[in-house]
């Protein structure tokens, strides 16, 4: 058991940072800089994308 002890200790700081919310941020800058270091050039066409108020209420949430 005390082999794994600082395994479980890490794993409950993550996790508790997690459902504080804490690692919405750095989450967020990380997928910033891989979007920077993988630029791709925009695409000429137009797109339309629409989500109906069906959908949205099965999902129960706004997509991010």
């Amino acid at each position: 058991m005390k082999r794994f002890l600082p395994h479980l200790i890490i794993f409950a700081v993550v996790a508790g940072a997690h459902v504080a919310g804490l690692l919405t941020a750095p989450r967020f800058a990380l997928t910033d800089i891989a979007f920077r270091l993988t630029p791709k050039p925009a695409n000429e066409q137009i797109v339309v994308v629409e989500i109906d108020a069906h959908s949205l209420r099965r999902l129960n949430v706004w997509p991010s």
